[in-house]
């Protein structure tokens, strides 16, 4: 087929799909406003739960104290964790008990030494990555109870946001927490 062929056949072909576009773009419409309402449904729970507990402990210095203490708790845990991993690894698979070590164990071309280094290595960066993301998190509550005003202000702005169908609203807005 030459180019004046295809030239046709794509017009013969898009004028069809022109007409039928905007019979489509409603119900397209329809469906992103759908998800955009319950993906903003799901935001404005979210933040009403996290200013729930930001209060509470903002509220409470007690409860923001013990949650700081059980957080650096399971960070400790976590480390060690992370440190003594690879010991145990290498206590199981070099031989627990004395002159039986299973070093000369290969599976193709791979030994048990390898194989045991590798999975300490991919448990500790499990270890490290929840390490990271709980201390993060606790990072980010105690800082917005330190900062609880700002906080304050913008969870309301963004509510507010929310509830007005995702439209820009004024620093000076008046917003209802439940």
């Amino acid at each position: 087929m030459s180019s004046f062929g295809y030239f046709i056949l794509g017009t013969i072909i898009s004028i069809p799909i022109a007409i039928a576009a905007p019979l489509g773009t409603a119900l397209i419409q329809k469906r992103l406003g759908l998800r955009s309402q319950k993906q903003g449904l799901r935001r404005l729970e979210a933040l009403e739960q996290e200013y729930a507990i930001v209060k509470d402990y903002h509220e409470d210095p007690v409860k923001l104290l013990t949650y700081v203490s059980s957080k650096i708790l399971i960070l400790v845990l976590f480390y060690i964790g992370q440190e003594i991993l690879p010991a145990a690894a290498s206590f199981m698979f070099f031989g627990g008990s004395i002159g039986a070590p299973v070093l000369s164990f290969q599976t193709d071309g791979v030994t048990v030494a390898a194989l045991s280094t590798a999975i300490a290595a991919l448990l500790g960066a499990i270890i490290l990555g929840l390490l990271f993301r709980t201390g993060y998190r606790a990072y980010h509550i105690v800082k917005k109870v330190m900062e609880f005003d700002q906080y304050e202000s913008e969870v309301k702005r963004e509510l507010a946001a929310i509830q007005a169908g995702g439209k820009t609203v004024k620093a000076g807005a008046q917003v209802q927490i439940t």
